[in-house]
């Protein structure tokens, strides 16, 4: 099972514009399905909406959210087990409305929303959360990783990696 964390407030729509930000989730996606594991185990996410500003919701056209949804759930072949969504915002309750029709019903259960992070405790082991969420993985460096990831998909665009089996 694959872990995501995604916090928003890293994510600065003044340096990186919404088309680029789009060009990088699809390229993770392409990054992450290439796991042979990951085919298998399916992903869970986390979201971290802690700091997230108006600039962010700007970004949530009704376009913009219909186009995840679809990039997410038609177009790529992943096994969601479930969405945990943690220090949620104002922001966050008129987009889950908005969207929360267009899920399916199988898809709307596997959605959490934390009070706080000592929450996610009943889903994940300590192991694999990051110590800034009271677990214990550290990141080292994920400079490495996103090198290997720009190399490999440089390399492997959308046919990805060569079948070597």
């Amino acid at each position: 099972m694959l872990l995501i964390i995604f916090e928003t407030a890293k994510y600065d729509p003044k340096e990186l514009s919404q088309e680029d930000f789009k060009r990088m989730i699809v390229m993770m996606f392409f990054q992450i399905l290439r796991d042979p594991m990951t085919q298998i185990n399916g992903l869970k996410f986390i979201h971290d909406f802690q700091g997230t500003t108006l600039q962010h919701f700007r970004q949530c056209t009704p376009q913009n959210l219909y186009l995840v949804y679809n990039l997410a759930m038609r177009c790529f072949p992943a096994r969601y087990k479930e969405v945990h969504v943690i220090n949620e915002s104002f922001f966050v309750k008129p987009c889950w409305t908005f969207l929360k029709p267009f899920l399916s019903e199988k898809f709307r259960n596997r959605v959490y929303f934390h009070s706080n992070t000592e929450k996610l405790f009943d889903h994940f082991p300590r192991a694999v959360l990051p110590t800034e969420y009271g677990g214990e993985l550290r990141y080292d460096n994920m400079e490495d990783w996103s090198r290997k990831a720009n190399v490999d998909h440089k390399h492997h665009g959308v046919t990805g990696q060569p079948n070597y089996y």
